[in-house]
């Protein structure tokens, strides 16, 4: 799909770029199968990252901050 659309360069921005239920899009895997199909790969979690919770979340049903962060 990729090279379809004539992408030659795939930035990761995730902080945790990795999977257990989906190896296959771990950076490591990732970045050598990008390789074979010729788009160069470059991971930069730093402009990524996790969502804060707002401090007037309305999402109080989520007991787990990054969840809640990432409802609001």
């Amino acid at each position: 799909m990729l090279r379809g659309h004539q992408i030659h360069q795939l930035l990761d921005v995730r902080t945790a770029a990795g999977s257990r239920r989906n190896p296959q899009f771990g950076h490591a895997a990732l970045s050598r199968a990008l390789e074979v199909q010729g788009i160069n790969y470059l991971r930069l979690p730093e402009l990524g990252g996790f969502r804060k919770p707002r401090a007037d979340s309305r999402n109080t049903g989520w007991r787990n901050d990054s969840f809640r962060g990432f409802a609001d």
